[in-house]
C-alpha cells in the first residue's frame, strides 16, 4: 500500500503477546511520531524482529525515536532511516538536545548512497560532534540499522546484568598495579631504570623469562648497554609461588609471589611490599 511518508495512516502487524519474562528479554518503546513517518513495511519488519528476539513493543510519545529497557538499563536511540542533507541542522540540533538529557544515547543513520555518506561525514564535522558523544552508527539501509539498534541495546543490557564494565575496570586497575610492581622489582637492580625495565618487559616478557635470558639475547632485542645486560645476567631470580603463575599482558601475576633478586655482590637486603588487588601478598627481597 502506497502512502506519503508523512501520512498519519499506517498499518502494521501487531506484535505477538509477550511470553513470560526470560533473562535478556526487555521492552522496546517506539515513538509514535517517528512511527507515523515510516513505511508500513519497516514497521512490520521491526515488529517481527523484536518478537523474534523476545522484546515487547510499546508505542509511546517519547523524545528519542526508541528507548530499550534491558537488564535494568535504559538505552535511547535516534534513528534516521534516510539521510537528508537538507534536514541536517534539525538532526544535529536534536542530537545536541537529547545528549544532554539522556545518559545512554546512540544515533543510527541510514546512508545508502556514497553521496549521502559523504554529506553525513561533512555534517558531522560541521556541527562539531565529539567522537563517542554520542556514538553515531552509519548503516546502508533501515533494516540493518534496526538490527544494530537491538544488538547495541542487548549488549549493554547484558553488560549491566553481569556487571562486566565494573569487572573490566577492576581488571584494568589490577593490570596497572601489577605492571607497577613489575617495574619496581626490575628497577631495584642496580643501574636499571624505568626505560630499561619497559624495554625488557616488551622484548622478553615475564621476570622468569628475563632471568633466563642470555646477555646476547638481551643486547639483540633491547637497547640496553653491555654493562646493563651483564648486570641482568648476573642476577639470579628465585621465584616462590603460592598459587601458581599466569601471564597477564606479558607480565607475571600470581596469588602470592615472593621474589629474591640475588646479585653477585651481595651488600645488603631491601624488603619491599607491594599491594595488588587479587594478590594476597607480594614480597620482593632484593639482595645487593
Amino acid at each position: 500500500m502506497e502512502r506519503s511518508t508523512h501520512s498519519t495512516g499506517w498499518t502494521c502487524l501487531p506484535p505477538p503477546p509477550p511470553e513470560p519474562a526470560a533473562p535478556g528479554r526487555g521492552v522496546c518503546a517506539m515513538s509514535t511520531s517517528w512511527r507515523d513517518k515510516q513505511q508500513p513495511s519497516l514497521i512490520n519488519f521491526i515488529a517481527a524482529f523484536l518478537a523474534a528476539n523476545s522484546y515487547r513493543l510499546n508505542f509511546l510519545s517519547i523524545s528519542p525515536d526508541f528507548i530499550f529497557n534491558n537488564g535494568e538499563l535504559s538505552v535511547a536511540f535516534i534513528f534516521e532511516t534516510n539521510w537528508d542533507c537538507q534536514n541536517e541542522g534539525a538532526v544535529f540540533s536534536r542530537v545536541n538536545m537529547l545528549k544532554r538529557q539522556l545518559k545512554h544515547l546512540y544515533v543510527v543513520v541510514a546512508v545508502p548512497t556514497k553521496e549521502q555518506n559523504e554529506s553525513f561525514n561533512r555534517s558531522y564535522h560541521k556541527y562539531g560532534m565529539k567522537l563517542g558523544f554520542p556514538t553515531f552508527v552509519p548503516v546502508t539501509d533501515p533494516e540493518m540499522g534496526f538490527e544494530k539498534i537491538v544488538k547495541i541495546a542487548h549488549a549493554l543490557g547484558v553488560c549491566k546484568q553481569q556487571d562486566i564494565i565494573s569487572r573490566l575496570k577492576n581488571e584494568r586497575e589490577q593490570a596497572v598495579q601489577c605492571t607497577d610492581s613489575f617495574l619496581r622489582v626490575l628497577t631495584s637492580i642496580p643501574g636499571i631504570d624505568n626505560h630499561d625495565a619497559n624495554a625488557l618487559a616488551q622484548a622478553i616478557g615475564s621476570i622468569e623469562a628475563i632471568a633466563k635470558a642470555s646477555k646476547k639475547f638481551i643486547l639483540e632485542n633491547t637497547d640496553l648497554s653491555t654493562d646493563k645486560a651483564e648486570t641482568i645476567v648476573r642476577q639470579k631470580v628465585i621465584v616462590n609461588l603460592s598459587y601458581g603463575l599466569n601471564q597477564l599482558g606479558g607480565l607475571t601475576a600470581c596469588g602470592s609471589l615472593d621474589l629474591a633478586l640475588v646479585g653477585a655482590d651481595s651488600g645488603g637486603i631491601c624488603n619491599q611490599q607491594f599491594a595488588c588487588k587479587e594478590l594476597q601478598s607480594q614480597e620482593f627481597l632484593v639482595y645487593r
